[in-house]
């Protein structure tokens, strides 16, 4: 589970403070424990989900276990997505434990027939919970690992540039960590031989796309790119209060799928502002390589995102048309607005937030076809769509 920067924070601020208050009461050291607890639950995110289930028989027993039927079957559909074409059975202990993957649920209809019950929930789930138990299980049956490279910059103070020519903080950090997992990582030295430095800056100031492209070049699986970047917040009695920010973006290099995007901060005390700067930027990051990890793993899995579609136009002339053409897909989908992941060299891709069938989406490219934003169809793999600007549809 991911804990929020807040949780961590207020973790080690109680932390340091109960050893000097001995008069706080029992009563209040527990009603901190309690808001804490609160804190670490919330930061588990979860989404909104509905699923039917049915059991045999009727009452109260029969309806809990055709709930418990209905979170079973809502847990399969996730890790028929996440992990598609691979042994379920696997998967089975999850399934058993479906219920806990629930921070609550709620019966919206039920029906009863002679000898049976039936009902419909709606639940929240705690998506990231499962994703990591996919992932261990996953990682146990020693399937083949992704080959990841790592692309990342250290801002030690607001006023400094980040020195790409050796290895960085982050980069060392999850070189080692994600090294003892077994994961294959490419090294430094041949990271910044196989991809100009130049072009880390714009991956990770927002390129994912472009990481992707540029990490495929090396054979690499996974691109991790990450940004540290370190303030001093407060000076007190020579000792410097630095905060160290820590943002990931994990990125499937096949087709440019964002696995997740982590973040965290870490507050070192030093008198070095500068040794407080690098340790702040790696306890950031040693918060993340869980989330990491289980994003990895995932990725390795080939799962494809069922509620978007990755729509790459070719032969767009500047940024402007590559936006009309989006919006005029956006009005025909009735989605919202598309997530435009890579623009550049006559080229825009695209996340389109549709999850309704491919043939929809194709009559709305024919559509066009007589519009100022004309585009045929050039090809359709899976929900990976490529179109191509004012061409014959060659489909």
């Amino acid at each position: 589970m991911r804990t929020s920067s807040f949780a961590y924070e207020s973790l080690r601020s109680h932390t340091l403070q109960f050893p000097h208050a001995p008069h706080i009461s029992f009563l209040t050291r527990a009603a901190l424990a309690v808001l804490l607890a609160l804190n670490w639950a919330m930061a588990e995110s979860s989404i909104t989900v509905t699923g039917e289930g049915t059991a045999v028989g009727l009452g109260p027993a029969a309806r809990s276990k055709a709930i418990a039927d209905a979170q079973a079957a809502i847990v399969l559909e996730r890790i028929e997505r996440i992990a598609p074409s691979r042994d379920f059975s696997i998967f089975t202990p999850i399934l058993r434990s479906a219920p806990s993957f629930f921070e609550s649920s709620k019966t919206v209809k039920e029906t009863k027939t002679e000898d049976s019950t039936q009902v419909e929930i709606e639940g929240q789930l705690l998506e990231r919970k499962l994703k990591e138990q996919i992932a261990d299980v996953a990682l146990g049956q020693h399937f083949v690992t992704p080959r990841i490279v790592i692309l990342s910059s250290d801002q030690l103070s607001p006023d400094s540039q980040p020195d790409l020519s050796k290895q960085g903080i982050i980069e060392k950090k999850l070189y080692d960590d994600l090294k003892r997992i077994q994961f294959e990582i490419v090294s430094s030295d041949q990271s910044r031989e196989r991809i100009p430095t130049a072009k880390w800056s714009e991956c990770i100031d927002g390129s994912p796309e472009l990481g992707a492209i540029l990490a495929r070049e090396i054979m690499a699986d996974i691109v991790v790119l990450g940004s540290g970047k370190a303030v001093v917040e407060e000076v007190r009695r020579g000792v410097n209060r630095v905060r160290g920010d820590v943002s990931l973006c994990i990125v499937r290099t096949d087709d440019g799928y964002v696995l997740d995007t982590p973040k965290a901060f870490a507050i070192v005390n030093s008198a070095d502002p500068v040794e407080g700067a690098k340790q702040a930027i790696e306890d950031a990051c040693a918060k993340l390589v869980g989330d990491t990890k289980t994003a990895v793993a995932l990725g390795a899995l080939g799962g494809t995102p069922i509620d978007a579609l990755l729509v790459t136009i070719d032969g767009v002339s500047n940024d402007t048309q590559g936006e009309s053409i989006l919006g005029a897909l956006q009005v025909c989908l009735g989605v919202e607005k598309p997530q435009v992941i890579y623009s550049g060299n006559n080229r825009v891709r695209a996340r389109v937030p549709y999850a309704g069938p491919i043939n929809v989406f194709i009559q709305c490219v024919d559509g066009m076809a007589r519009s100022k934003d004309a585009v045929a169809l050039k090809s359709v793999i899976d929900r990976d769509v490529t179109l191509t600007v004012g061409a014959a549809n060659p489909l």
